[in-house]
């Protein structure tokens, strides 16, 4: 069970990591379900002769695995709020429970990638601010079940209020440990051993599989953090919200 109360970053990252730990199988095995196959495609694709050359498998490894990245995001946020209470948690009820809330986070994602993109026109700043500003957005469809999909935005965005850089230093300290370091270990090897190329390659894809769900991890402490900041959230309060969320609308 993990104490509710406000943390810096580095408090911050160290649940992450236990939190990472504790549940790590129940993570790993929902996003080999979900994104195992889409990977054992694109890592195909990249030794087939790359997206180019293989377009259309390439286009259709894109969407299932944004599809899979989307349903095992969702369902890892309800592992980690079980795990936060200390609840024994399996892969089916989160994997349901994300599966159910599909429809609201494809309109919320679309919604939110939209207005990162509109911001984005007005230089680049803008848009980085934006989507820092809604990256609790699938923890509020998750936990809270907002009245309409899109509700969730300007909840992410009061959340965050405040608290942009906290966001922005968490994700990009979990984006180097999920994407840049497996990526420069990858060429490091391949520029000292060229003929384990296709290894090497296979061993990347199959790594940021398995620490893909820091990311997750990281937003739900987020989330929970900022509320506790400004709501006075507890475990109690937690609690009541998971039962909440698992009532049929």
């Amino acid at each position: 069970m993990l104490e509710l109360r406000p943390m810096s970053i580095g408090e911050m990252l160290d649940a992450m990591f236990g939190v990472y730990r504790t549940a790590f199988a129940v993570m790993a095995s929902i996003v080999i379900i979900c994104q195992g196959l889409p990977t054992i495609l694109y890592t195909y694709v990249l030794l087939a002769g790359g997206p180019f050359v293989q377009l259309e498998l390439f286009a259709v490894s894109l969407l299932f695995s944004g599809l899979g990245a989307t349903i095992s995001g969702a369902a890892i946020i309800r592992v980690v709020s079980a795990t936060v209470l200390g609840d024994a948690v399996d892969v089916g009820g989160p994997l349901r429970a994300a599966l159910h809330a599909f429809v609201p986070l494809f309109i919320a994602g679309l919604a939110r990638l939209l207005l990162v993109l509109l911001a984005a026109l007005f230089f680049i700043l803008p848009g980085v601010i934006v989507a820092l500003g809604y990256v609790v957005v699938e923890q509020v469809i998750m936990l809270e079940r907002p009245a309409r999909a899109v509700d969730a935005l300007p909840r992410s965005w009061a959340l965050t209020h405040g608290f942009k850089g906290k966001a922005f230093g968490l994700g990009l300290m979990v984006l180097v440990f999920v994407q840049l370091l497996p990526v420069i270990g990858a060429g490091a090897l391949t520029a000292l051993m060229p003929a384990l190329e296709t290894h090497v390659q296979i061993g990347t894809s199959l790594l940021q599989l398995v620490l893909f769900p820091l990311l997750p991890v990281t937003f739900t402490l987020l989330y929970y953090d900022l509320r506790v900041r400004k709501e006075a959230f507890d475990l109690e309060f937690l609690s009541a919200q998971l039962e909440l969320a698992d009532t049929p609308a």
